[in-house]
């Protein structure tokens, strides 16, 4: 099969960090993938991201979003209103409310609003753990819930594999910002690592 006969896929994603480029790569190995990146924060509002999705929903016969925010939205919109399938990649934030950590897209009214239509409107929905797949399922009616199926983020085997003895370490990473450090448990990471000497911690650092 050429190119050409491949199906066509939207891909819209805010950047390629390594979780949303190895969808990309896994994707474009079987089909013909039109990618559109949109940025992050105030980039993602850029009026130019939203005409290359539409111009790409024409192109293309299924839409592939990562994070169920405001592209999303659009791009779900745009999809239902051509008549063609929109699935939505869920990753953490868009579903949850953490107000103790100032956490979550629900928290945000405006946000809110886009979220739910994402939930509403995508054909599937995919969260990346259980946790995610109980959260969404919490805001679907029941006659929704068939369209939520759980994919877990990969991992790279011939990578990270086990090799030679066990040692005492325990690694984690994140992006590096003021926020992160209560957001992604870093405080508590430093705190566990005062508590227990004998035991190596690492982190390893992001950046976009």
């Amino acid at each position: 099969m050429t190119v050409r006969e491949k199906r066509q896929i939207l891909f819209v994603y805010g950047s390629p960090i390594p979780f949303v480029k190895r969808d990309y790569e896994i994707l474009a190995k079987h089909y013909s993938v039109h990618k559109v990146e949109c940025g992050l924060k105030l980039a993602k509002l850029n009026p130019a991201n939203y005409w290359k999705i539409f111009v790409g929903a024409l192109k293309t016969e299924i839409s592939f979003t990562w994070f169920a925010g405001i592209p999303a939205a659009f791009t779900v919109g745009v999809s239902r209103l051509l008549g063609k399938q929109a699935v939505v990649v869920v990753g953490g934030a868009e579903v949850v409310n953490v107000p103790e950590i100032k956490y979550g897209f629900l928290r945000n009214p405006f946000l809110k609003i886009f979220t739910k239509f994402v939930l509403a409107y995508s054909d599937y929905l995919l969260p990346v753990s259980e946790f995610l797949e109980e959260k969404i399922l919490h805001l679907l009616p029941d006659k929704q819930r068939g369209k939520v199926i759980r994919i877990h983020n990969g991992v790279d085997e011939k990578i990270f594999f086990a090799d030679g003895s066990k040692e005492k370490v325990v690694m984690t990473t994140a992006f590096l910002s003021s926020k992160n450090i209560v957001r992604k448990g870093l405080k508590t990471f430093i705190e566990c690592a005062r508590q227990l000497p004998d035991v190596h911690f690492v982190i390893f650092p992001k950046s976009f």
